[in-house]
């Protein structure tokens, strides 16, 4: 299933007992935590196997770049120095 549909899901059944809307929003995002293990698919579709760099060197502490300084190099905007 999709992440949409099983956002859906859990909205509808939250919304069919009698919740809170504190409640309702806990019970949609248990629907919708199963296709946490797809946040991979970011790196996949920004090109980093292409480029021959292994996402977890991106986001690795151990790393030459931050992760937000590796993404403005792939997409060619300036890095920002902190001064």
């Amino acid at each position: 299933m999709s992440p949409i549909t099983h956002f859906l899901i859990g909205w509808s059944v939250s919304t069919a007992c009698n919740t809170t809307r504190k409640e309702r929003l806990f019970i949609t995002l248990a629907g919708v935590a199963p296709d946490i293990d797809g946040a991979g698919l970011i790196f996949d579709l920004l090109g980093f196997h292409q480029s021959g760099m292994s996402p977890l060197e991106v986001i690795s502490p151990k790393a030459n770049n931050s992760f937000v300084d590796t993404l403005r190099n792939r997409f060619g905007l300036p890095t920002k120095e902190i001064v």
